[in-house]
This record gives C-alpha cells, structure tokens and sequence, in this order.
C-alpha cells in the first residue's frame, strides 16, 4: 500500500496558539491514524476519522502514529534473535 494514499487523521485537534495569532496550529488528540480517503475511516479499525485540516500525509512509524496503521502501511520485519 503506497503510504501518499492515506492522509493524516485524529480524534480530535487542539489549538496550541492561544490569542490572536490566525491560523492557529493544531496538535491531534491521541494516536494519528491512517486514513483511507475514499472511505474517510481509520486503516486499523474502520471507523470514521476525520483529515488532517492541513491535508499532511500519514508516515507510518513516525511518533505518535498509531502502530497498528503502521503495521498495515509498513510492515516491519520481526526481529532476529541474536546468535547462540
């Protein structure tokens, strides 16, 4: 799955400019999540999430990215046990 399909989603956003600074910025509450566009929900759960405003692209793995999203995009290998 190219990763440029999915954009960036959240439970919710919170302004981290206070006053009369326009725009404000935004940080996600709780894990950001894959979303599949046509579908507007989660890569890991199915359920609805809404887009990043800023319309940025999900990286998998990146911090605070939801790793089952990540697992789904971006497989990672298991680890090698070390040698004996």
């Amino acid at each position: 799955m190219p990763v440029t399909s999915y954009v960036r989603g959240a439970e919710g956003w919170t302004a981290i400019d206070h006053g009369s600074t326009t725009p404000h910025r935004y940080v996600p509450v709780g894990d950001i999540h894959a979303v599949e566009p046509t579908a507007g929900t989660a890569v890991c759960s199915g359920e609805p999430k809404e887009a990043d405003p800023a319309g940025r692209s999900f990286a998998a793995w990146d911090p605070g990215t939801c790793a089952a999203c990540s697992a789904a995009i971006e497989p990672q290998a298991a680890p090698t046990p070390p040698p004996t």
